[in-house]
């Protein structure tokens, strides 16, 4: 799963006004990517505040979601418990 966000206000964040936020939120090796116009960066947990702090202020607006069928089926076989 991959929640994808455009920064649209400054902040105190490594990203900048443009910029789009890539987070991964099971993954935690590379879970955030910041893809800006002058190439791109991956962080590790150490940035989901930021991420999470800037969506809640307005700071990264959600553009869309990205869901893959091993996501599903992960999620069903939780569900499902098995």
């Amino acid at each position: 799963m991959l929640h994808v966000y455009e920064c649209v206000r400054e902040s105190g964040a490594p990203w900048s006004l443009g910029d789009r936020v890539a987070y991964a939120p099971f993954d935690f090796r590379q879970c955030v990517v910041l893809l800006a116009t002058d190439g791109a960066r991956s962080f590790g947990t150490e940035v989901i505040p930021l991420v999470h702090r800037d969506a809640f202020n307005g700071t990264l607006v959600h553009l869309y979601d990205q869901v893959d069928d091993a996501d599903i089926d992960s999620l069903t076989r939780d569900v499902e418990g098995r």
